[in-house]
């Protein structure tokens, strides 16, 4: 990104991620080894 310095460029994933759970008011944020086979799962079982 431009304007964006070298070490700060790793971070703007997380930075984007934060800053959309403090718009949204999520207060807590839990991991699944599962999510993408789950949402995979969802996606393709529709009718």
């Amino acid at each position: 990104m431009d304007g964006l310095k070298e070490d700060r460029q790793e971070l703007i994933c997380s930075s984007v991620a934060i800053a959309l759970m403090e718009c949204l008011e999520i207060n807590a944020l839990d991991y699944c080894q599962y999510a993408l086979r789950e949402a995979f799962y969802i996606n393709n079982l529709k009718t």
